[in-house]
């Protein structure tokens, strides 16, 4: 077969970047379904007749009570949807002419994956058209945006997603890893995660800081969804509770503390840890070209193992807060 011509690449990219922005957006509704079972990658994870009915409820269970997708939760240290980040992505869109069509907050992945979508439509049409240098100035376009925001969260998000057990979703994550990587030209201008503080420098620290550290990615390294820490719960035979992920993880290390536990969870957070590690590295080979930006990430988690061996250390202190 013929290589694609760079009109047809970008057309082509033009459509699968649709179909991840909704699938993202949406789930698995009927109007996308015959377009899903045409990719094996995605089709082989359906089963034969899919109940979309129950694919709109794992669709939010997913993103609306575990994995929030969403660039400033992966990015911001506060761990917050919105502010400064969600606003830089608005102007990108602006400066592009994408006015993305649902109401959710701007960086959430789906309408990212969108603003490339309507980007490398307009770069297929200027070629077309004879425009060459305006359809340059659109894969530039393209470039910076992966470089500037998705490339940098991605991985973790990615990672997360590929954890849960959803077979279909799982999947979603390591088709969007292959098609950002490809499209990528250059590897990711180097960045780097925003200073983290040393608890255990700090006297006044106590279990509620660790839960915090814990639960914002850029801090941490990796992503702790409401199943996740009911997971850890359930391993430890201790209660968490309810709320949501940040009171839930408090009271789960408080009644490790409490039940004197605390060093058991903390190993079995190191498992976690070790996992995400993995995950990263197959990151890495699977898609080279993003490996700098899977470092940023794989060096803020060895870290986070590094604290929590601290905090072992130290479980004596916590236990009396408890």
């Amino acid at each position: 077969m013929a290589p694609l011509t760079t009109t047809e690449t970008a057309r082509a990219r033009h459509h699968t970047y649709t179909l991840l922005s909704r699938l993202y957006l949406e789930g698995l509704v009927a109007d996308l379904l015959p377009y899903v079972q045409a990719l094996p990658a995605l089709a082989e994870q359906l089963p034969p007749a899919p109940d979309l009915a129950e694919a709109a409820a794992t669709h939010y269970r997913l993103f609306g009570l575990n994995v929030f997708p969403y660039e400033s939760v992966f990015l911001d240290p506060a761990g917050l949807l919105g502010g400064t980040l969600s606003n830089q992505v608005a102007r990108r869109y602006e400066a592009g002419g994408y006015r993305p069509g649902s109401d959710v907050a701007p960086d959430h992945i789906g309408h990212e994956l969108g603003l490339l979508a309507h980007l490398c439509a307009a770069e297929a049409d200027a070629l077309e058209d004879g425009h060459r240098q305006l359809a340059q100035h659109l894969q530039q376009r393209q470039q910076t945006f992966l470089d500037r925001h998705l490339a940098r969260w991605l991985p973790p998000f990615l990672v997360a997603l590929g954890r849960q057990e959803n077979r279909f979703y799982r999947a979603l994550a390591e088709l969007t890893w292959e098609v950002a990587g490809d499209h990528l030209q250059e590897e990711p201008a180097p960045w780097s995660l925003p200073p983290r503080p040393d608890l255990l420098a700090d006297e006044n620290t106590g279990l509620r800081q660790i839960a915090s550290t814990l639960l914002a990615p850029p801090l941490s390294g990796f992503f702790l969804g409401r199943d996740e820490v009911g997971r850890l719960a359930r391993d430890q035979t201790l209660p968490r509770g309810f709320g949501d992920r940040q009171q839930m993880l408090l009271n789960l290390l408080r009644s490790a503390a409490q039940y004197e536990q605390f060093p058991a969870l903390l190993t079995t957070l190191q498992t976690v840890v070790t996992a995400w590690q993995e995950a990263y590295a197959t990151q890495a080979r699977a898609v080279p070209g993003l490996a700098a930006a899977v470092a940023v990430w794989r060096d803020r988690l060895q870290a986070t193992g590094r604290m929590l061996d601290r905090l072992v250390e130290e479980a004596d202190t916590f236990s009396q807060e408890a």
